[in-house]
């Protein structure tokens, strides 16, 4: 749809609330400008979304036209974290609707009915929070607190009943060729490893002690460092240096160093990925080189990622805010004797980052701050 012909069927008000009001800002899109000017709902303050609202009624809602298009979708594509900021209005509106299946609010006395409504195999995945964060308008850092009200009236056993359809394993001599996901103690080892290759879920405790296995969507990818390199920005992902990590590195010049030289490969759709901390992988929290890691890792039976895997992961949805993701890898050289292998982060101001850090042996690594997850393959 063209801005031409949404305007002759919807709202022309619904438009974007960007950043703080700044009545001197204005946006160099003409159509949205026109829209600012004329009521002021669109307001720029360094291109981050603060607001999306909508004048189709007195609740600020949309427009119901709009939302069958790709207008505000493509609109804060075009902002520095508009694509968390979609994420966080599916995610409000879909709790919204399961929190209404749970309780009935009396708008004039606040007083709350239990209802109890039944929730299905993908509303319960998503309040236990399963594939992906459920991300709120509030802080980053704080889950919305309808989450834990609606979880303390749940039965934790019957949701699990629902969710794995009964192809669930208590313990490891459990598992079967049907079995999607375990639910217990477990080492990492070599064979452990194995017999969680062809599960969905692996869980210490349900549902928050949770070994990171994964998919994610495939697409066509980029071949060349010059096309990365547009995709990566029109993607709005950040090819610097995350903030803490102070080595007095050129950073964007390491990544288009890397894009350059890193091995293209083919990525099946069924390729899992796994997720482990330095802790997982030794058992203590000393500081461990990625000589080391890289020894250890083979020792698993896991595999390494491919030299394009990092990028890969970035422009999936797969990263959460404020995920963390290294890479175990060959090294790319970019420099004499100065290898390097993929970071990517999520932090919470909405834009991914990816960059480059050395894996040189006289480098130690601090636990990684015990929050980042070395990724590698698991075979088949």
């Amino acid at each position: 749809f063209s801005s031409s012909s949404y305007s002759s069927k919807s709202n022309l008000n619904d438009v974007l609330l960007l950043g703080e009001k700044n009545e001197n800002k204005q946006s160099s899109d003409s159509y949205f400008k026109e829209k600012s000017n004329s009521d002021q709902n669109l307001v720029l303050n360094e291109n981050i979304v603060s607001e999306v609202r909508g004048t189709y009624n007195k609740n600020e809602e949309m427009d119901p036209y709009i939302e069958q298009t790709t207008i505000l979708q493509d609109k804060l594509a075009n902002t520095e974290n508009g694509e968390s900021f979609i994420k966080k209005d599916f995610d409000m509106k879909k709790l919204t609707s399961i929190y209404q299946k749970i309780f009935k609010e009396d708008k004039k006395t606040n007083e709350k009915t239990f209802i109890n409504e039944s929730l299905d195999k993908d509303e319960l995945k998503f309040l236990y929070q399963m594939d992906s964060r459920i991300d709120s308008h509030g802080l980053d850092t704080e889950d919305d607190p309808r989450i834990l009200e609606i979880l303390s009236t749940r039965d934790i056993k019957e949701d699990i009943r629902i969710i794995f359809e009964n192809k669930l394993a208590f313990s490891l001599d459990e598992i079967k060729e049907d079995t999607i996901a375990y639910i217990g103690e477990f080492e990492i080892n070599k064979e452990n490893i194995n017999k969680f290759k062809k599960l969905e879920y692996v869980y210490k405790e349900f549902p928050n002690n949770k070994l990171d296995i994964f998919k994610f969507n495939h697409m066509e990818y980029p071949k060349t460092k010059e096309e990365w390199v547009k995709f990566l920005k029109v993607k709005n992902i950040s090819m610097s240096d995350n903030e803490d990590f102070e080595i007095g590195l050129n950073m964007e010049g390491d990544v288009n160093k890397m894009l350059e030289k890193m091995k293209n490969s083919e990525l099946s759709p069924d390729q899992k990925f796994i997720g482990l901390k330095v802790l997982d992988l030794f058992g203590d929290t000393e500081d461990h080189k990625y000589e080391d890691i890289y020894k250890k890792v083979k020792e698993l039976g896991l595999d390494l990622c491919e030299q394009d895997d990092g990028p890969k992961i970035i422009l999936s949805t797969k990263l959460k805010i404020e995920d963390w993701y290294i890479t175990v890898m060959e090294p790319i050289l970019v420099k004499d004797n100065q290898l390097r292998v993929w970071d990517l982060f999520y932090p919470d101001n909405g834009q991914k980052n990816i960059c480059g850090i050395p894996t040189n042996i006289d480098l130690e690594y601090d636990n990684f701050k015990s929050s980042r997850y070395l990724i590698c393959r698991i075979g088949k």
